[in-house]
C-alpha cells in the first residue's frame, strides 16, 4: 500500500477537523435525525473559522464529505449560505455508505 502524499494527508486532517467541529458544535439530533430547522445547522463560515481555513476551501472539503456520506448539506441556501450537519452513526460501527432518503413512497 502506497503512502498518502502530504497534500492528501492535509486534506484528510482538515476533514477530520471539520467532522469534529460538526460533532461538537451542531445542535443535538431529534430522535436520531438532524433538526428539521436547517437554520440551526452550522454555516460554511462558522466551520471555516473554527478550523481556521478559507470559506471556499471549507466548502470544497465539506462537499467531498457529502459525497462520502459523512455530512448532510441543506437542500438550498439558508440566509445566503449552505448549512451542514454530521451524519450520525446508527450503531457502534461507523456507516460511511449511508444513502440519503428517497422522496418516493415505499413500495407496497
Amino acid at each position: 500500500m502506497e503512502a498518502l502524499s502530504p497534500k492528501k494527508q492535509e486534506i484528510q486532517q482538515l476533514q477530520r477537523d471539520l467532522r469534529q467541529a460538526l460533532l461538537t458544535l451542531s445542535p443535538p439530533s431529534e430522535c436520531g435525525k438532524p433538526p428539521l430547522n436547517q437554520q440551526k445547522w452550522l454555516s460554511t463560515r462558522q466551520l471555516a473559522e473554527y478550523i481556521d481555513v478559507g470559506v471556499y476551501r471549507a466548502r470544497n472539503l465539506l462537499l467531498d464529505m457529502v459525497e462520502k456520506g459523512e455530512v448532510i448539506v441543506s437542500a438550498g441556501s439558508v440566509k445566503n449560505s449552505l448549512r451542514w450537519y454530521p451524519v450520525l452513526p446508527t450503531s457502534a460501527t461507523d456507516h460511511t455508505n449511508i444513502k440519503p432518503p428517497t422522496t418516493s413512497p415505499p413500495a407496497k
